[in-house]
């Protein structure tokens, strides 16, 4: 997955994210999973594969992270 690709779909789970240029791509995938989910997510959070296979899932299902109304979880504030 390219760079810019990412962004676009970190951008459409979590609109209100700001990520930079220092990030990693699995430091951006980790921080939505774990927004999403929870520190208490089930799953190894350092494991790119694992990390990587939970944002596809997050992105086949359109959930978001957003602090809003759509399908937000209040571990969201760990974004900001």
């Amino acid at each position: 997955m390219s760079r810019t690709k990412l962004l676009l779909d970190a951008h459409q789970l979590a609109p209100d994210a700001f990520f930079t240029d220092d990030q990693t791509d699995h430091e951006i995938r980790r921080s939505l999973v774990l927004a999403f989910m929870g520190p208490e997510a089930g799953i190894d959070l350092d494991s790119e594969a694992m990390v990587a296979r939970a944002f596809d899932s997050m992105l086949r299902t359109g959930v978001t992270v957003d602090g809003g109304t759509r399908s937000s979880r209040p571990h969201a504030q760990l974004l900001h």
